[in-house]
């Protein structure tokens, strides 16, 4: 399986297997070799900070059957300074997931069964295909075919985290249970519609931890909002 092209002038794309080796292998076993083998390094080489990216698989499996594998990773899910790939950064990443840098100076993508199976998929299938589908910049400059919808996602996600929030708030406000109004929003949503479906997942996440209901309105109320979307043509 070939790297994917760099969807940016300043970002740059090299195999996992070139990076230097750590205390700690994220790859441990030959049973996990062929995730080595299909990760790879994306380098900034710009000034600007990375604060999104999105990555997207396609395996077709023996039967044919295609499937996408979707990671994406940005700086708008915690109140906490985070960085996704700094100025001159770098970070890599398999089907398995983002390889993050570890305290004791190893990387992992954790590991279990799951990782066994999406390896032994990889071995089996008929081909595998990766896209570096998104890139955001801080300053809100959008590269790649973003597939994905990215800016859609972050902004639905933002969204969503003010209205349940603003509904949970109004509840208390008129001495009604959360529970009652969380509830709809918990029950399902459309698919396609990526705030309904966030709001199902702050919805659920308030509904199993009412103890910590305060703290985590708190949070949903004060995540970062993501940079207006300059798309680069």
């Amino acid at each position: 399986m070939d790297i994917p092209k760099s969807p940016a002038e300043h970002i740059r794309i090299t195999p996992f297997a070139d990076e230097p080796s750590t205390a700690r292998d994220p790859f441990p076993g030959p049973e996990l070799e062929p995730l080595r083998k299909a990760a790879f390094t994306i380098h900034n080489d710009d000034d600007r900070e990375v604060v999104a990216v999105c990555v997207l698989w396609t395996i077709t499996n023996p039967l044919g059957k295609t499937s996408t594998i979707t990671l994406t990773m940005d700086e708008y899910l915690t109140t906490v300074r985070s960085v996704a790939i700094a100025p001159h950064g770098k970070i890599s990443v398999a089907p398995s997931g983002f390889v993050l840098p570890m305290p004791e100076q190893g990387i992992s993508v954790g590991s279990g069964t799951s990782d066994t199976r999406l390896a032994t998929r990889l071995t089996d299938a008929q081909s595998v295909t990766v896209s570096l589908d998104s890139i955001i910049y801080e300053d809100g400059t959008l590269w790649g075919p973003n597939a994905c919808g990215l800016d859609k996602r972050l902004t639905a996600r933002k969204a969503a985290a003010i209205h349940i929030a603003h509904v949970v708030r109004k509840a208390m406000v008129d001495n009604e249970d959360p529970a009652h109004v969380l509830k709809p929003f918990a029950s399902g949503f459309d698919s396609s519609n990526q705030q309904a479906e966030w709001e199902s997942n702050f919805a659920n996440d308030l509904l199993a931890n009412p103890a910590q209901m305060e703290s985590l309105l708190q949070y949903m109320e004060s995540l970062p909002s993501p940079p207006p979307i300059k798309l680069q043509q």
